[in-house]
């Protein structure tokens, strides 16, 4: 009696375990697509421990992916030109929604789908140009949505009222050297505040003008002429007077620059002025932004240490 007992629960949990093995199994279904007849397309379905649970799971199939880096490939081409582009990029949701776009809204036309690109460039709105209470600039996610898409398409969101940055090259690459020049100037400033005492150093400042040092270092901050050629400004007033204090401001971050990095601030940006113009030099148009936007990019991530009273651009190029 004891030994059927065993025997029965033996195969009874065999079978249990051949339940659970064949609903954990991954079933591969492919299913025509309702949008078109042709066109196969794979869903997965996963089936658990639990028989009412099913897990279903769209991927693209090959086409589709194909389709989708061609069309992200296309995008970027036209947005290479843009000082803050929207950027595309491949994932398995907007696979998924590239290539029904494809099918669909393009009619399998990717000039047409290029013309979409340009669409969107050519609206400030859309391009984060357009002055709004949250700062609104379109990214690629919701560029691609279906009814977002149709919208541009028939000239909302102010399309038409910027100009292309591919025709507008020149430009572009004019204010990306402005955008450097800056970028490097508050990266400098950044570190000012961050790695010297600010009440020590504009006492020190305020004292060497008030007693007129640059009488002694031969002007070393380039302030003598300010203080001392101008019947409106002295010493004194540039120190006490609210009316000097923006003034006094950028004369005490140029003083800082000076004594620590041994460059005033018109010194600083002259000097990277010079490494842009190194650059423009050596090349011109398309690949000439291009690495502008590098360096741009670079100088936004900058480290800078300070090592014998001289400042360290990482790995770009030294003031």
């Amino acid at each position: 009696m004891s030994s059927y007992k065993e025997k029965t629960t033996q195969n009874s949990n065999l079978e249990e375990e051949n339940l659970n093995k064949k609903l954990q199994e991954t079933v591969v279904e492919r299913k025509y697509s309702q949008n078109n007849g042709n066109q196969k397309s794979v869903s997965k379905r996963t089936y658990t421990s639990k028989p009412n649970e099913l897990v279903v799971t769209l991927k693209a199939s090959d086409e589709q992916q194909k389709i989708a880096k061609e069309m992200v490939t296309i995008w970027n081409e036209e947005f290479r030109y843009s000082i803050k582009p929207i950027k595309a990029y491949c994932s398995k949701n907007t696979n998924v929604k590239l290539y029904h776009l494809y099918k669909e809204t393009f009619s399998e036309d990717l000039e047409k789908w290029k013309n979409y690109a340009l669409k969107v460039n050519s609206s400030k709105f859309l391009m984060g140009e357009k002055p709004t209470k949250t700062g609104f600039k379109a990214v690629f996610s919701w560029l691609v949505k279906q009814d977002v898409v149709e919208d541009i398409l028939n000239g909302a969101y102010g399309v038409g009222d910027r100009e292309l940055d591919k025709n507008n090259l020149s430009q572009n690459i004019e204010k990306q050297k402005e955008l450097i020049v800056q970028k490097t100037n508050d990266k400098i400033v950044e570190y000012i505040k961050n790695n010297i005492s600010e009440s020590k150093e504009k006492y020190e400042f305020n004292s060497y003008v008030l007693e007129k040092r640059f009488e002694d270092d031969g002007d070393r901050y380039c302030i003598k002429h300010l203080v001392t050629n101008n019947t409106w400004l002295s010493p004194h007033s540039l120190v006490y007077d609210s009316k000097n204090k923006g003034l006094h401001q950028s004369l005490y971050e140029s003083y800082v620059m000076k004594k620590y990095f041994g460059k005033t601030n018109l010194e600083a940006r002259t000097k990277v002025k010079h490494s842009i113009d190194d650059i423009s030099n050596k090349t011109a148009g398309i690949e000439l932004f291009k690495k502008l936007s590098d360096l741009n990019n670079q100088i936004s991530c900058l480290d800078l240490e300070v090592t014998k009273k001289s400042l360290h651009l990482k790995d770009i190029f030294y003031i």
